[in-house]
């Protein structure tokens, strides 16, 4: 006999147990973010990446990639970087201020690179005009000096 579970009960029991949601629907998704604060980036090559992290609790994130919502266990260093990584599955994940990149590390190769939020991109870009407003006038302090 084959007993049917629903889909909320299961993500519930993986919220109460600790562990990560793998399916791949969306109801999985919004289970993941009850009591989580998301961050939704977007990578190069068109890869997204979606990290629920729970404010009360640091040691872990929840990360969301190609579909299955996976448990990074955080990793201390002495940069200050965060590094995320889930040893079972051999995804490393790694934060700092301007981007997150996420690894592969058994094969020791990326799987997805320059990945910011929108508020990340939006300094990016502001950063970036302001280099560009300041080069010209440097540029013409040269030209005048010769």
């Amino acid at each position: 006999m084959v007993r049917r579970i629903p889909v909320t009960t299961l993500v519930g029991c993986c919220l109460l147990c600790g562990l990560a949601w793998s399916g791949d629907t969306e109801k999985s998704a919004a289970g993941m973010a009850e009591g989580h604060v998301s961050a939704f980036y977007r990578c190069d090559m068109g890869d997204t990446l979606t990290v629920y992290r729970n404010p009360g609790d640091e040691t872990y994130v929840n990360l969301r990639w190609h579909g299955k919502v996976r448990r990074m266990e955080r990793e201390i260093t002495t940069t200050g970087a965060g590094r995320y990584e889930n040893k079972k599955e051999g995804l490393l994940l790694i934060s700092i201020p301007s981007k997150s990149m996420l690894f592969d590390s058994r094969k020791g190769r990326q799987l997805a690179n320059e990945c910011r939020t929108t508020e990340q991109l939006a300094d990016n870009t502001a950063r970036t005009e302001t280099q560009a407003e300041a080069k010209p006038k440097s540029r013409a302090k040269r030209r005048r000096r010769r």
